[in-house]
Order: C-alpha cells, then sequence, then structure tokens
C-alpha cells in the first residue's frame, strides 16, 4: 500500500523522534563565507511492500507463497532494509534525516532520480509511480523547507519502467509529474514549461551559475520510445544552444542527470547508452568542457568517476554518486553497496566545486529491531582519495596511480565504489582492467582500445603503479586485428551445457522426420524415396 499524504506527515513528525545519529565533519570550509555546500541524494529506490518479516529472495515483500515463508524466518530483516532489496520508507526517511543533521542550510539540494523500486511492471502503474515520487517530493520539502531542490527523472521513474517518453504526441508524462509529483512545486514556472517538452531543463542558480538538468533516459538503451531518432526530445540541439549562450554570458555550468554516458566499471563492455547517442552527449560535453567542468550522475549505485578530454587533454570529470538503495544488483558479478549521500563544497564566486564528503550507513552493523541508523563520515574526496586538488588532471593523476599495493589509491576506490560494503576487496588484474579502462575512456571505441591495449600486454599491471602507456588523455588508435570484442549489450560468456543439449535434440527430431517422411512416401507412391532424386542427363542432339 502507498503511503498517503496524511500518513506522510504522520511518519515525518514520527521522524523528529527517530534517533539517526550522525558523524558530521567539521571542516575548514565552512569557516570561509564565499564556500556553500550542496547535497545530492541518488536513487532512492523505495519500496513501500518491504516488510521486516519478508521474503529476502523476493524483494523482501511478506509472500506467504513464498517457500521461505516461515515462522522461524519472521522478524530477521532490519528495520533500515537489505542488502538483498530496495529502501524501505525507514531507511529513505532516515537517509534524509540525517542529510539533515549534518548539514541542515545547504545552497542547495540535487535529487538526481530514480524513486521507483525495481519491481515487475505487471506490480506497478502509473498512479504508483506518481504517488511514490511524490511521496519523496513532501519528505524533501518537510524537511528542507527554505532549500531549493532541483529534480531531475530517472529510469525507473516511468511506466513501463525505462520507457521514457520524448516529445510523443499526447504523452502528459511530464506534466504528470509536475502535478501529482508535486514538482512544480520544485521549479520555477519558466523551468516547468520547459520540462514538460521532454523532461530537461536549465535554471540559474545565481549570477554566473546555471544549472542544467538533462534526461539522460531518453539515451538508455532500454528506451524503446527513442530507437529510431537522432535527437529525443531535441534535447541535443537545446543542449548545445544552452551551451553556448552560457560560455558568451561567461557561466559556469554545473550539469545534473541521472544516467552517465560511458561504460560501467564493474560489468565490462556494458555502455548505458546507445552508442551513437553516448557518442554525441560525450562530444558535447567535452567541446564545453571550459564551461562545464564537472558533471553529477547517479544511476550506477556505485561510487566511481569518468574524465572527459578536449583536444587530447583531460578536461572534464563526470561523478555518480551512489545510491540510498542497498539492492544487490541484478547483474552478475556487481553486487550491493551500503545506501549513501553526498555533500559537495563548492566556490560561490568562481562556481567551481571544491570538494566532496561521502557519507554512508554501514546496513550491515545493523541488526532485525534495532530502530537507530548511524549515518557516518566514509571518506573526503581531497583527503581521502587523495587528490592534489578538485580539478579533472587531478583525478586523472590519482586513477594513473591505481595499482594493487594493498596501501595503494587502488584499493581504496574500490572500498569506496562499493560504499564500504566491500572493506578490503582483493582485486585481480581483470578487475583494474574493467575499472581504469572505464573511467579513462567514456566512449565504447576507446574502451574497446583500452581493453586491446590490455590483451596485447602492452599496459603493466603489477605490483608497481599502472603504465599508462597508450591509455592516456591522447585519443585512441585504431583496433588491434588480433582482438575481437563482445559487444556491449551482450558480453561474451561460455556457453552453458544446455545448449548442446538443444541442438542434439533438435538434430535427432530433423533425423525422425526424414524416417516418417520416408516411410509415408514409399507406402503411398510406388516410387522408393530418395532424399536426392537423380535425374539421367538425355542426349539432346
Amino acid at each position: 500500500m502507498l503511503l498517503s499524504r496524511s500518513s506522510l506527515l504522520t511518519l515525518v513528525t514520527f521522524i523528529a523522534f527517530d534517533p539517526v545519529y550522525c558523524f558530521p565533519l567539521t571542516s575548514s570550509f565552512h569557516l570561509q563565507k564565499d564556500i556553500g555546500t550542496i547535497w545530492q541524494v541518488t536513487d532512492f529506490h523505495l519500496d513501500v511492500n518491504y516488510s521486516t518479516h519478508g521474503d529476502h529472495t523476493q524483494m523482501c515483500h511478506n509472500h506467504a507463497s513464498s517457500p521461505h515463508h516461515d515462522h522461524h524466518f519472521q522478524d530477521n530483516l532490519s528495520t533500515y532494509g537489505d542488502y538483498s532489496c530496495d529502501s524501505p520508507w525507514a531507511l529513505v526517511s532516515s537517509a534524509v534525516s540525517a542529510m539533515k543533521s549534518i548539514e541542515a542550510s545547504p545552497d542547495f539540494i540535487l535529487w538526481t532520480g530514480d524513486s521507483i523500486p525495481h519491481i515487475k511492471d505487471s506490480e506497478d502503474s502509473p498512479d504508483k509511480v506518481y504517488e511514490v515520487i511524490g511521496n519523496i517530493t513532501h519528505l524533501l520539502r518537510s524537511t528542507f523547507p527554505n532549500t531549493t531542490i532541483y529534480p531531475t527523472v530517472g529510469n525507473h521513474d516511468a511506466y513501463p519502467s525505462n520507457q521514457m517518453p520524448d516529445t510523443a504526441p499526447g504523452s502528459d508524462f511530464y506534466a504528470q509529474l509536475l502535478s501529482r509529483s508535486h514538482w512544480a512545486e520544485l521549479l520555477q514556472p519558466d523551468d516547468q514549461a520547459q520540462f514538460v517538452t521532454a523532461g530537461y531543463y536549465s535554471t540559474l542558480i545565481s549570477t554566473g551559475f546555471r544549472l542544467i538538468s538533462l534526461n539522460t533516459n531518453l539515451y538508455y538503451s532500454m528506451n524503446n520510445f527513442t530507437l529510431n531518432t537522432t535527437d529525443p526530445g531535441g534535447q541535443f540541439e537545446w543542449l548545445q544552444a544552452q551551451l553556448e549562450l552560457a560560455t558568451q554570458n561567461k557561466e559556469k555550468v554545473l550539469l545534473m542527470a541521472h544516467v552517465p554516458p560511458g561504460i560501467f566499471e564493474r560489468r565490462a563492455f556494458l555502455q548505458w547508452m546507445r552508442p551513437d547517442f553516448n557518442e554525441q552527449l560525450v562530444d558535447i560535453l567535452s567541446n564545453y568542457s571550459d564551461t562545464v567542468d564537472m558533471q553529477i550522475y547517479g544511476h550506477e549505485h556505485t561510487d566511481t568517476f569518468r574524465l572527459l578530454y578536449k583536444d587530447g587533454v583531460v578536461a572534464s570529470v563526470m561523478l555518480m554518486a551512489p545510491a540510498v538503495t542497498p539492492m544487490n544488483s541484478s547483474l552478475p558479478g556487481v553486487g550491493p553497496n551500503n545506501p549513501g549521500v553526498r555533500l559537495f563544497h563548492y566556490n560561490r564566486t568562481t562556481h567551481r566545486l571544491l570538494n566532496y564528503h561521502q557519507y554512508y550507513l554501514n546496513l550491515s552493523s545493523i541488526r532485525p529491531g534495532v530502530n537507530r541508523a548511524v549515518w557516518q563520515l566514509e571518506y573526503r574526496a581531497l583527503e581521502d582519495l587523495p587528490l592534489d586538488n578538485f580539478s579533472a588532471p587531478a583525478f586523472f593523476q590519482l586513477v594513473s596511480g591505481f595499482s594493487f599495493n594493498k596501501t595503494s589509491a587502488f584499493r581504496r576506490y574500490l572500498r569506496y565504489n562499493t560504499v564500504s560494503y566491500q572493506r578490503d576487496p582483493i582485486p585481480d588484474q581483470c578487475t583494474l582492467a574493467e575499472q581504469v579502462c572505464a573511467i579513462v575512456h567514456p566512449t565504447m571505441q576507446g574502451y574497446m582500445h583500452c581493453a586491446a591495449v590490455l590483451s596485447q600486454g602492452k599496459l603493466n599491471i603489477d605490483n608497481a603503479a599502472v603504465n599508462f602507456d597508450g591509455i592516456s588523455s591522447v585519443p585512441p588508435m585504431p583496433f588491434s586485428p588480433n582482438y575481437s570484442y563482445p559487444s556491449a549489450a551482450h558480453p561474451r560468456g561460455s556457453v552453458h551445457i544446455y545448449v548442446y543439449y538443444i541442438v542434439a535434440v533438435c538434430s535427432m527430431c530433423l533425423c525422425l522426420a526424414f524416417v516418417i517422411l520416408a516411410v509415408l512416401r514409399k507406402r503411398y507412391t510406388s516410387t522408393p524415396y530418395l532424399l536426392f532424386r537423380y535425374h539421367p542427363l538425355t542426349n539432346r542432339n
């Protein structure tokens, strides 16, 4: 059952008494008048059917018909969630309460999409989508009544899931988000008018500082609405015009979206966007990297970053924040994560990001029946990654030092990549290769070249630092003719044994069909059946 407005207000009132313990960091940034803060929260994936009596193999829903539904398993799930499932309301509300406790007066909040759980479309509906998003809208607004909240849509924030319309005639999806999910309370009238076009908008945060919220779900590989289009919703043309105008006006742009360009760092060759859309977006953002030097995304549930280049030099950083939901990914080998929220520090004068602090909830430490969530600082980007400064070259310098050494930055990065779910990850060569290639190459061409270099042994990965010969800010070389690549959508894997069984059965059926056909032909004709009937040539002279 979804939360009504009255029950939501009751829960919000209860939150005030719900003990949420946090360990905020006292930062020297706060001592400087021109330093502001920005919260980013993403991928709530609120599941109102989560139950502490539920079955963790069935999304933690309380299914009486489940084979695991037994009185011995009652009350075995935490109030704040389970690594096999999406977020219960207690986790969502505790995350927002933690944000309030750590930094109650941010300059603004970036809400980067995906509020709907990972459920079947048959269990969902448009009404549920709008109501769930609306519940979180009310929670954020009631917790931060004096703070501007900038939302963006995620691929799950649609019905059916992933099917995000562009400017299809008769579609009122974006207008419904404004009215029924109460996003009209978050956006200015001019921004609303743009948003109803196809879910994107641009707004001036302050003089010289602009926010652009893209609807990158239009480029998502699973979105059938945009299969045969070259510029869904006219967003590419609009984005280029916005960035050109911002450049002329000497504005700095903070770009936010849900689905990021590039290849997933925890699943080889998995590209989120269709290749042509990915290439176009990367080209535009690279060309305007002087105006957009930082981009903020969600979607992946992991904590990572990617680099963009201009004229062969690293010029921009894409930052992917981890999710609130801890749910174990359906992709093999990816795994779950701890819930997280992120606090940015930025310079109000130069409008540049300076640092971020990542906070998280160690879900494994919360036992069933415990009604206390301890959110704590996981790491500070500058101090703990570490970075010389918060710039694209500094991020490139960080990844160029990744190695297998136990105290190396790569092991720290891998721990943060899962929001400390993996406390002491032990990487192998494939892990290092997948992570490095995804970070330094946001296009499939570059990523595949990176993999080719690795396959030829030209990238030295041992106990020393990574040798970046061949993986640098220089545009990628042609592919190696001796290296074959699986497609992005269908990574190559081993052939399952049942495939051989199917082939054998089909062959036997085919042979049996020939035998039956031969018997029938012999019975009803006087001519014996031959598979290849021979007709002797006659003398035509």
